[in-house]
């Protein structure tokens, strides 16, 4: 029969290769995925944490890909407007770099040798049509991000221009935000209010950005097969979605650091450390949903995870058999006056 360290030892292990497996598969799935965002998760966040992880999304409000500007009246009074000029500027600039990069137009990509007649008399028009084509497509789009605009216009000036309903009860003067802290009953009609305007926003963010997936799918389409062939995918520039932001750097690097810890748990190299890292990582995510919250989302798993992660970054992690055990441990200062035993 086992002893009970024995025991100990083979439940812990099963632990550390149960998380370990999680993290690995985690990370593994994003990197298949290969368009990993944060940026729901972000976006979702609720409570003392919010502010911080807005600073971490391009576009914290919809604003920029709303084409809401924030202009100083004649008064000195801060008024808001809806204005699609940077919008309508980078899809014409879009437009333009298509035609460079996929050379529309091109005498060259309209070869008909070996077609039929229809097929080659089609290939030619499509060709010389593609600069028409691609300018006609930037109208369309600009009405439709306009004709939307104009039908939205009061709401999104009422949305962006007023203060935040969450904060309204500091109205009520100094013992306004610690009524609202306090009394249960208006904490949750914070929270309510704050989840009804980030669900406003966010739906119509997800309407306009249907408009610039479809013109970033639908210029580049005007090629014809070779010309894309020739010339390699081409990506539309979004002043909403910045390349070098904070936030793509977390959506490069949490699969990887994901894989990194699960496989160092599953073999047991540096456990200790991986199992810190990983408490760390689940931190950051129980913070972004305190259980405390109202509305907040379910966090439960991600708690009993970390319970398991803090017992394995705690000193039982040696006695587990990995590749920890290769590594010497770490010895401690030698006493002060000791001297090393003498050879015989």
């Amino acid at each position: 029969m086992k002893s009970p360290a024995a025991t100990a030892i083979l439940l812990l292990l099963f632990l550390r290769l149960a998380v370990g497996s999680h993290f690995f598969s985690e990370g593994l799935n994003k990197l298949r995925a290969e368009g990993f965002s944060a940026e729901p998760f972000l976006r979702a966040a609720t409570g003392p944490a919010v502010p911080l992880l807005e600073r971490l999304l391009d576009d914290p409000d919809h604003a920029r890909l709303l084409c809401i500007h924030r202009e100083t009246a004649p008064g000195g009074d801060q008024q808001v407007v809806t204005d699609p000029e940077l919008t309508i500027a980078l899809w014409n600039d879009f437009a333009d770099r298509c035609a460079a990069h996929f050379r529309f137009g091109d005498p060259v990509f309209a070869s008909t040798s070996g077609l039929p007649p229809a097929r080659a008399a089609a290939k030619v028009r499509r060709v010389t049509r593609q600069a028409d084509d691609a300018r006609n497509l930037v109208a369309s789009h600009v009405d439709e991000l306009n004709a939307w605009l104009e039908a939205h216009r009061t709401g999104l000036i009422a949305h962006f221009s007023t203060a935040e309903r969450e904060t309204a009860f500091e109205r009520d003067g100094a013992a306004g935000p610690r009524i609202a802290s306090q009394v249960a009953s208006l904490r949750d009609q914070t929270a309510r209010i704050r989840q009804e305007r980030k669900q406003l926003a966010d739906g119509w963010a997800a309407e306009v950005n249907a408009l610039w997936d479809s013109l970033e799918t639908a210029l580049p389409a005007l090629a014809t097969p070779e010309q894309a062939a020739a010339a390699g995918p081409l990506a539309l520039h979004r002043p909403h979605d910045q390349p070098d932001s904070w936030l793509k750097w977390i959506n490069r690097v949490i699969p990887w650091f994901d894989l990194a810890v699960g496989i160092l748990l599953l073999i047991g190299l540096f456990a200790r450390w991986a199992a810190m890292a990983g408490a760390l990582l689940l931190v950051a995510v129980i913070a972004t949903q305190p259980p405390w919250v109202p509305d907040a989302a379910p966090v439960w798993y991600q708690l009993v995870e970390l319970a398991a992660l803090l017992v394995l970054a705690s000193a039982l992690a040696r006695a587990i058999p990995g590749l920890d055990w290769l590594v010497p441990p770490k010895r401690g200062p030698r006493p002060a006056g000791s001297r090393p035993a003498s050879v015989a």
